[in-house]
């Protein structure tokens, strides 16, 4: 994973295809396209950050409230969540920075969560936050009043909600025999309803690394970083899924450790691999991998089908000479959160933020990807 600053702060992300509703499950399940990730071979043309963004802006927060950690900057509308999963808190801003809401019910009473496992915000505003302590999704209004809860007995790596209310949550690898592996969707209360997505029962192997595993391409459309054991990465919707890529990552892991959920990785230097990152938009798709010796990131451009491979800073042509980030897409926007103390000790941040110091709020980039 790439991350030079200034000029630009990279890791760049793959976009998933185009799908099609389609009856027959093992048409469902054949990939529509096949890449080749090599590790070890950069790119044979550089890719231009302006090809990737058509414009980049930044958010500087109100000074009058702290915001401290972000961990996740999740899109919904013309707004942005910013999500501290350490103190279990939620702010809300505009696009001017402007505190809209804020947000925490972390405790061990009705309607609480010990802790922020993760987050999903729908179009309609609703907070649904997962609490792994308690397997439990606790379910808030847009201005944090509490709804609802459903509980689940499985450990979900990654879950959306659709437009319909479904659940859809998601787990690579596990090795309890209760729970359910793989892609599945649940009603709106939580109850089971269909397994959309299979792992082989005797492949357990895992990176040891948990990315985002599911992106939203676009408004009701989610792409899937599926496990190792076909690598394969799904789109889908409220009513169709496909495997739209098969990634050939030029390692097959060895047998013996398809029961391993956690090798020992200074022994297999070279002969397996983990995936870190995933992102996709309607054009673009990023996988960040290594294979323990080596890292990259593999970018796909969809609409000239075009693979790029980045290793070194030589393999990006920097000409759009702003501040962006290509780890994190979400609805077509790549979000890189600026630290105060990443501004003050670089000096060309601290030329373009003049303003900032140790007890600043960050300042959020927001890349628009190009079409």
């Amino acid at each position: 994973m790439l991350r030079g600053i200034m000029k630009n702060i990279l890791s760049v992300l793959l976009f998933a295809a185009l799908f099609t509703a389609c009856e027959d499950e093992s048409i469902r399940y054949m990939p529509q396209k096949q890449l080749s990730v090599r590790f070890g071979e950069g790119s044979k043309k550089p890719l231009h950050l302006s090809e990737m963004f058509d414009s980049v802006y930044y958010i500087t927060i109100d000074s009058n409230y702290i915001v401290g950690h972000i961990d996740e900057v999740k899109p919904v509308g013309d707004c942005f969540y910013l999500i501290n999963k350490r103190q279990g808190s939620i702010v809300k801003i505009n696009e001017r920075g402007e505190v809209l809401n804020t947000f925490t019910h972390k405790g061990h009473a009705s309607g609480e969560y010990i802790s922020m496992s993760d987050v999903f915000i729908s179009h309609d505003g609703t907070i649904h936050v997962y609490d792994a302590p308690s397997h439990r999704i606790n379910r808030y209004s847009e201005d944090g009043s509490y709804m609802s809860t459903i509980t689940t007995e499985d450990f979900p790596m990654d879950f959306v909600v659709l437009c319909n209310g479904d659940y859809l949550f998601y787990t690579p690898s596990f090795d309890h025999e209760t729970c359910h592996r793989g892609l599945w969707k649940t009603d709106i209360e939580g109850n089971f309803k269909e397994q959309l997505v299979e792992i082989d029962n005797d492949f357990k192997y895992h990176g040891g690394i948990i990315p985002t595993y599911i992106r939203e391409i676009e408004p009701d459309t989610y792409g899937l970083l599926g496990s190792e054991d076909y690598d394969n990465i799904y789109a889908f919707t409220k009513d169709t899924i496909v495997a739209s890529f098969s990634i050939d990552y030029g390692i097959k892991i060895p047998e013996y450790l398809h029961g391993e959920r956690l090798p020992h990785y200074s022994e297999n230097i070279g002969n397996v691999y983990a995936k870190y990152i995933y992102s996709e938009s309607k054009r673009w798709m990023s996988i960040g991998c290594t294979d323990f010796e080596q890292s990259l990131t593999f970018i796909y451009d969809k609409k000239n089908d075009i693979c790029y491979q980045i290793t070194t800073q030589e393999d990006i042509v920097d000409d759009l000479y702003q501040v962006v980030s290509i780890n994190e897409w979400e609805s077509g926007k790549s979000i890189f959160v600026l630290e105060a103390s990443m501004i003050v000790e670089n000096e060309p941040l601290h030329n373009l933020f003049p303003h900032i110091t140790e007890q600043s709020n960050p300042i959020i980039s927001i890349g628009i990807l190009s079409k």
